[in-house]
């Protein structure tokens, strides 16, 4: 989550929410302040991937996942789906004023402009 490092804008409450359920809020912020990754083994643990896979066995992996969706009721797996997307975004917050400040922000529009160039930007806090 290097976006303090790189684009200096904001994560959704939506995606805030997810990454605190998984993660617990004080790894969360950790990660963000930092602007650190979540590694392979930690991003499984956590349950934002199912699996690991070594990249000479990512095809069959991905072979094996897709017959087995495939072999499976669709409106059982998309009710699923859309009862836990419902779930996670039951209770959130507003917040299209924080969205709006960080997208809004000289800083984020700073960093639009040197992502081009591959200049590195300066923050200024506004």
């Amino acid at each position: 989550m290097p976006i303090a490092r790189t684009l200096g804008n904001c994560l959704s409450a939506d995606t805030m929410s997810l990454l605190h359920q998984r993660l617990g809020a004080a790894r969360t912020l950790d990660l963000l302040l930092r602007a650190d990754f979540l590694g392979a083994e930690d991003a499984r643990a956590a349950g934002f991937v199912s699996a690991v896979t070594a990249p000479e066995e990512l095809e069959e992996a991905v072979a094996d996942t897709v017959r087995r969706f495939l072999s499976q009721a669709p409106v059982t797996m998309w009710a699923a789906k859309e009862i836990t997307r419902r779930l996670r975004r039951s209770g959130l917050p507003e917040d299209s004023d924080v969205v709006e400040a960080a997208f809004g922000s000289a800083d984020f529009a700073t960093t639009v402009r040197a992502f081009g160039t591959g200049a590195r930007p300066e923050w200024t806090g506004r």
